[in-house]
């Protein structure tokens, strides 16, 4: 029984270790892990690590993880929800999400296959339950919370791929892209680590303002000014699906989500 539970925990403990370690040199203070969940069950989702507990929306299916379980979806009804102010940190002009995911197909093409939800939204679907219990950002057909979030998008609503992207007051979107995701680079079946990192002052110093890393490694980088980043009192959601009845098996898998309260880099 030891060494079972150790392995399920080695995993997620070392790479919460190697984020909180990545600080730069000289930094006043270090980031601070704001949410940890493992995403494992249903308790799991109820009740984190670290930071607030999930709300469930349906039924998410749970499949065999990075260690134990991860999440995903079966129909456009199942997805999680998180008041904004719980999910990111205080000063939200800079963050990191961490997750653990695996394709469970090949590519995402625009009216043939679900358009997978990571963090932050669910692509087209305004959930009736969703949207009477969440403060509507005014002028807006969606009660979703769209300021930070990422999504493997099929290049018809949202860039082909995986990507992340952070709204400004103006509305204007600022997105990084990581096309490779959306092709067999990325194999179906196999768990890669996704770091999505944002700092609208620059990430370590740099021009880049968002990037995406996928197992270490810098495959998505946006380095254009972001003025601020907009921000919505409504509920972030976690692990979605638009159109999840065109696959017979959940599109995507989460596991090990981690959120950070600065740009943390590998």
């Amino acid at each position: 029984m030891r060494s079972k539970v150790m392995r399920v925990l080695v995993v997620p403990v070392l790479a919460v270790l190697a984020l909180l370690l990545a600080q730069p040199a000289g930094a006043a203070d270090g980031p601070s892990v704001v949410l940890w969940n493992h995403l494992n069950n249903r308790w799991s989702v109820q009740h984190s690590v670290v930071g607030a507990d999930f709300q469930i929306l349906g039924t998410p299916v749970f499949r065999a993880g990075v260690s134990g379980k991860a999440i995903g979806a079966l129909d456009d009804e199942s997805l999680l929800l998180m008041p904004s102010r719980q999910f990111f940190g205080a000063d939200k002009t800079q963050g990191t999400v961490s997750v653990y995911l695996q394709k469970k197909m090949v590519a995402s093409v625009p009216g043939e296959t679900p358009y997978a939800g990571i963090f932050g939204a669910q692509a087209y679907d305004f959930q009736d339950a969703w949207c009477q219990s969440a403060v509507k950002n005014p002028g807006s057909d969606s009660c979703t919370n769209y300021a930070v979030e990422a999504l493997w998008g099929d290049g018809l609503s949202g860039p082909a791929g995986l990507y992340v992207s952070v709204v400004d007051s103006a509305g204007t979107w600022h997105q990084a892209v990581d096309s490779a995701f959306n092709t067999r680079a990325v194999p179906v079946g196999v768990w890669v680590h996704a770091q999505f990192v944002w700092d609208i002052r620059g990430i370590n110093g740099t021009r880049d303002t968002i990037r995406i890393y996928r197992d270490g490694k810098v495959v998505a980088r946006y380095s254009q000014p972001i003025a601020n980043v907009r921000w919505l009192p409504t509920p972030v959601a976690v692990a979605g699906m638009h159109a999840a009845n065109r696959l017979n098996r959940p599109a995507l898998l989460v596991d090990e989500l981690q959120v950070f309260d600065r740009a943390v880099t590998p």
